[in-house]
C-alpha cells in the first residue's frame, strides 16, 4: 500500500506541465541581469555568500511538505453465522462494510537556486538542487532569419523589428514585457 501511495505522489508531480527544462530556460533568462532586478522579482535571499575572487552567491530556497494519504474507503467483512432453531440447524453469512481510513505521509517538497554574481553585479551562472525545481515558463520563439535566400518585402525581417535590450540594459520592466507580464 505504501508504494502504491508514493507512486501515485510521483504521478501527480510528474503530470502536470511545469517541468524542469522549463525552470532552466527561465533561470537562463536571467543570465546577463543585474542583481538588483533579480532581487526586485525573486525578493530577499535566503543565503548570501562571498567568494574570495570578488564574486557573490545568492541562493532562494523554498519547501512544502505535501500531504498523501488520508482518505477512505470501505473493506467488506464477513461473518459465519450458524445456530439450532428447535431442531433444525441453520447457517448463514452476512456481510457488512467497515469504513477505513489510509494514513497520511508527508512528501517533503523542495527548491533551492544558487545565483553566482560577478564583481560587477551582474548574473554570470545558476544552479539549482531539489525534487520540486520546475516551472510552466515558455521562452519566447524568435524569428530565425533565413541567410541563404530573400525574405519578402511584405513581412518585416528580424533586424525592423525591434531588437531585445542588451543584457548591460536590460531592466525588469522589459524582462516583464518579454514574458508578456503586466504590472
Amino acid at each position: 500500500m505504501k508504494k502504491l501511495t508514493y507512486l501515485f505522489a510521483l504521478a501527480i508531480l510528474l503530470s502536470g506541465c511545469a517541468t524542469t527544462a522549463k525552470y532552466e530556460a527561465l533561470l537562463n533568462t536571467w543570465t546577463g541581469c543585474s542583481e538588483e532586478s533579480l532581487i526586485a522579482s525573486w525578493g530577499t535571499p535566503q543565503n548570501e555568500y562571498h567568494m574570495s575572487n570578488g564574486k557573490k552567491v545568492i541562493e532562494y530556497a523554498r519547501g512544502a511538505n505535501v500531504p498523501i494519504g488520508g482518505y477512505s474507503y470501505t473493506e467488506p467483512q464477513t461473518t459465519y453465522h450458524q445456530g439450532w432453531i428447535g431442531n433444525r440447524g441453520y447457517g448463514g453469512t452476512s456481510t457488512t462494510y467497515v469504513t477505513k481510513t489510509t494514513p497520511v505521509y508527508n512528501i517533503p517538497v523542495w527548491c533551492k537556486t544558487s545565483f553566482i554574481i560577478d564583481s560587477n553585479g551582474r548574473i554570470e551562472s545558476w544552479r539549482w538542487e531539489g525534487n520540486n525545481c520546475v516551472s510552466n515558463y515558455m521562452p519566447p520563439k524568435v524569428p530565425v532569419q533565413d541567410t541563404k535566400r530573400e525574405l519578402p518585402r511584405s513581412r518585416p525581417t528580424f533586424e525592423s523589428q525591434k531588437k531585445p535590450p542588451k543584457a548591460e540594459e536590460r531592466t525588469l520592466e522589459s524582462y516583464y514585457e518579454e514574458l508578456g507580464i503586466k504590472k
